[in-house]
């Protein structure tokens, strides 16, 4: 038996309500201090557990850790076995001569020969299956791209040819003042001077494509180089770009003049124009070349006349 201010509460005879206990009570509210919760309705209802919240029902959700572990294990089996199924289907087997012809092709292709890489590529599609058609399409793009770039070069090739034809003197410069007058890439198929002759050692070569454009060279000194055109087109020095007459003259009918190069690069070069009935020409030349032809030496003098 306890007490709760002045009034006396049983735990066997509980009142019905709170209200009912305190309806003599003048002082605070009395409260109970121990009771059962059978014994308590009312004070049951706010002591009573709040009722247990399940997690919503989601497909699929795994709420747990060892649910989460489980599932990531399962996936990763299931990803291993597909890959695993997946490396034992193969494509059907194709000829072992398959493999030596795509590398054929290939190399065909890089180095330009479009005829062999075009019969390898026939030859594949007509023999080989899937495990050919990445490389086949390769091939099939680098002789695509050789075609254009030799397509490209033959248009160029043209376009010298006619440049050449319409405007001789101008195209006659630019080959011989290309890469500083140097004859290092101009030197194909040169015929050189035998021993004991006058002009032993000289060396003369044609430029490809056009016999009236030659040059010629010191074996022992590269840097002694003249270039000689011939053509009935007029010349003038100002085909030669950047440049300064040195002089003009007349002898036995034939008109002379020397102009000297003043670009940067080509300052060491010289430029003779001869004029005359039989033809003109037009010779370019380095200032050491000179020291070694003695007849273009002659030829540069004024006074007296060359015999």
């Amino acid at each position: 038996m306890e007490y709760a201010g002045d009034t006396q509460m049983s735990y066997r005879d509980p009142p019905a309500t709170i209200s009912s206990a305190c309806q003599d009570c003048s002082g605070p509210r009395p409260y109970p201090t121990a009771f059962s919760r059978e014994e308590a309705p009312v004070w049951g209802e706010f002591l009573a557990p709040l009722p247990r919240r399940e997690p919503p029902k989601v497909a699929n959700a795994f709420w747990t850790r060892g649910s989460i572990k489980r599932s990531s294990v399962w996936s990763g089996l299931s990803l291993g076995t597909a890959l695993v199924v997946a490396s034992c289907v193969q494509a059907p087997s194709e000829p072992a001569v398959c493999l030596d012809k795509r590398v054929e092709g290939r190399n065909a292709a890089l180095q330009g020969n479009i005829e062999q890489a075009s019969r390898l590529l026939k030859e594949l599609r007509a023999q080989c299956g899937a495990n050919s058609q990445s490389e086949i399409r390769h091939i099939e793009e680098l002789i695509a791209e050789k075609t254009d770039a030799r397509r490209e070069q033959e248009r160029r090739a043209r376009s010298q040819i006619e440049r050449a034809q319409k405007f001789p003197s101008r195209d006659f410069v630019i080959w011989a003042t290309a890469d500083a007058g140097a004859i290092r890439t101009k030197m194909a198929d040169a015929v050189c001077v035998e021993r004991g002759a006058p002009d032993f050692g000289f060396c003369e070569a044609a430029r490809p494509g056009a016999p009236h454009m030659t040059v010629r060279y010191w074996t022992a000194d590269k840097d002694a180089f003249r270039y000689a055109l011939t053509t009935d087109q007029p010349l003038s020095c100002q085909d030669l770009g950047e440049y300064r007459q040195v002089r003009a003259w007349q002898r036995d009918g034939s008109s002379y003049e020397l102009c000297e190069l003043t670009e940067r690069t080509l300052r060491h070069l010289y430029a003779l124009l001869i004029t005359s009935s039989a033809g003109n020409q037009m010779y370019v030349y380095s200032q050491r070349y000179l020291a070694r032809d003695p007849h273009l030496e002659k030829v540069l003098r004024v006074i007296p006349p060359p015999r």
